[in-house]
């Protein structure tokens, strides 16, 4: 395989990633001063800390705690969502998640991680109506908290 230069050599790995296309859908996915667009149910307080969203879990569940936030979507397209998460303070599995109610119940695509893990998440959904609602878990403990930085929603 030639690599840019004209050379042979292996093709850098950023080559072999299916880049999303088209605009971002999420209007503050990086938390930058606020979470301006994002919305918590179920008990769940999100805010920014340190460029993240945080969101605290509450014990009145289940569901789980969460905030939404709103994308439009056309029915039948492919969407990838990635983000980072760091659940080290959670103690039980939770994700991320794409609904069509705003309160994020019902979820038809979820990407679950175990307690106390952090990375990145990505997946791939469907869109069944125009108005998507992404919805990041936070749990159903009092104190726990999830936090959350990078989330983007592009056609795949």
């Amino acid at each position: 395989m030639l690599n840019k230069h004209g050379q042979m050599g292996l093709m850098d790995s950023r080559q072999h990633r299916k880049r999303p296309i088209g605009p971002e859908l999420v209007s503050n996915g990086t938390f930058d001063s606020d979470v301006t667009g994002w919305t918590g149910y179920f008990g769940g307080t999100p805010s920014a800390v340190g460029g993240q969203m945080k969101i605290l879990g509450d014990a009145s569940g289940p569901p789980s705690a969460r905030a939404t936030s709103p994308i439009t979507t056309v029915v039948g397209s492919v969407y990838r969502v990635t983000y980072d998460y760091d659940f080290t303070n959670i103690g039980a599995t939770i994700g991320m998640n794409v609904s069509n109610n705003a309160d994020g119940g019902t979820p038809y695509a979820t990407n679950n991680h175990s307690a106390g893990s952090s990375g990145m998440g990505t997946f791939l959904f469907t869109a069944t109506a125009t108005t998507t609602y992404i919805a990041p878990d936070a749990g159903n403990v009092d104190a726990e908290f999830s936090l959350w930085d990078n989330i983007s929603v592009r056609l795949a």
